[in-house]
């Protein structure tokens, strides 16, 4: 039987395919009934989502056989991840700056091949962001 990914894969891409199940609903507008920092909170928790989205895939590639990210590329992914969301948490808003600028860097330093396993997921979080402005 021929296969279309290596046998290693399997699990990345159904980790893949799982997340990008919850996306349709990080596309719904805030309750017309929020409070300011009620839409702050529920604006900045669809981010949230879409960073985690982006740290869990990171992890799982590193963890495949051969991995399909280096692990230094993988940790630096987690703690943008980190430092990312304790600014978020921080501010209310204001934090795309403080929070895009470094996660560019990061796509810059990568090689192709985990560049384009990434670019959904960043793109993702740049269109969520760019919404949320």
């Amino acid at each position: 039987m021929y296969r279309l990914l290596p046998k290693q894969t399997g699990p990345f891409v159904l980790l893949v395919v799982i997340s990008f199940s919850f996306v349709p609903s990080s596309c719904a507008k805030a309750p017309p009934n929020l409070s300011p920092a009620g839409k702050a909170a529920w604006t900045n928790t669809r981010v949230i989502k879409i960073l985690d989205l982006l740290r869990d895939t990171a992890v799982s590639a590193a963890a495949q056989n051969p991995p399909l990210i280096k692990f230094a590329d993988r940790q630096r992914i987690v703690l943008w991840h980190e430092a990312a969301i304790k600014t978020i948490h921080a501010t209310s808003s204001g934090w795309t700056a403080t929070v895009m600028a470094p996660l560019d860097d990061i796509v810059r330093s990568l090689g192709p091949s985990e560049q384009q396993l990434l670019m959904p997921y960043v793109t993702l979080l740049k269109s969520i962001v760019v919404e949320v402005k």
